[in-house]
């Protein structure tokens, strides 16, 4: 697939991922084509490819009422949030504005004009719970949509203003505040999986997606793993180092030492049992004997 927003491999093939803040992998799919015919009969896809992708990768979560989704304004919509919202699912995201066409909000211009920190929010029912677009004017606006954070309360956070080449105090509402902190999970996820990549070059596609998935595996071994020394108030390896001592057991796994092997460590060798002549050819008489000429 060609991807023209990418900035070093342009061609390549793309999977969906639901990570965590940490960078763990908890779900993962293979891109196939935007085509009705591929996920249009799939759940959630009826309500467009970006839709489908979230709600096809909620159906693993577990079932308790803390579950979180922040994803992108590639995904984010009104009908997503409202079929999200009946299952019980909480989501922030960043929005398109071109898909909140009934959502009347304040407009750049005059957002500029009251300067950074101008907001400007609406509120609309959905299955008995509000769902809240709020746009937001820092260097420039951000719209949000959220059905699990709003404006309030509103936090001063500092900024860096150019014409005073100074800290400012900028107030900022606290669905932002709740984006940052949980997104950014999946380019994590990336950027470790990139950090040392296997050198392979090979025709068949399909053994990029064993070796990455080889690869998310490891890495999702090593985030569980540094969980553990965290609890235990232990130093953790290195991402590198994991990679290293892991392979090398996979090698040594099972492997015979070179050379003929020791006496000391052979089995002792089992006695073969006498083969007993059967009682008919005992007692038949004397014919099975040799006879000499």
């Amino acid at each position: 697939q060609y991807l023209p927003n990418k900035p070093k491999s342009k061609w390549g093939l793309k999977l969906w991922a639901r990570a965590g803040e940490s960078g763990l992998c908890y779900d993962f799919d293979v891109y196939q084509g935007c085509s009705r015919g591929m996920y249009g009969y799939q759940e959630g896809y009826q309500l467009g490819l970006g839709a489908g992708v979230v709600l096809q990768l909620c159906t693993s979560l577990p079932d308790r009422k803390d579950n979180l989704i922040v994803a992108d304004n590639y995904f984010t919509g009104p009908h997503l949030v409202s079929e999200l919202t009946s299952r019980g699912i909480a989501y922030i995201g960043t929005a398109r504005e071109n898909r909140l066409k009934s959502c009347k909000l304040m407009d750049e211009k005059s957002m500029k004009k009251k300067g950074r920190g101008a907001c400007d929010f609406s509120v609309a029912s959905c299955e008995n719970k509000s769902m809240v677009a709020v746009k937001w004017y820092d260097n420039r606006p951000v719209t949000l949509l959220s059905n699990c954070s709003g404006v309030e309360p509103t936090v001063t956070v500092k900024r860096w203003d150019k014409k005073t080449k100074d800290h400012i105090l900028v107030e900022c509402p606290a669905v932002i505040l709740d984006y940052n902190k949980s997104m950014g999970g999946v380019d994590l996820l990336d950027k470790m999986c990139y950090s040392y990549r296997f050198a392979i070059r090979s025709k068949r596609w399909y053994l990029y997606i064993f070796w990455h998935t080889v690869k998310m595996a490891a890495v999702n071994a090593w985030l569980m793993q540094r969980r553990i020394d965290q609890q235990q108030g232990q130093k953790s390896a290195p991402l590198r180092e994991f990679l290293a001592e892991l392979a090398t057991s996979l090698v040594l796994y099972l492997k015979r030492s070179a050379g003929r092997p020791s006496e000391e460590n052979l089995p002792p060798a089992k006695k073969q049992a006498c083969m007993a002549i059967p009682r008919d050819v005992r007692t038949d008489g004397t014919q099975h004997w040799p006879i000499w000429n």
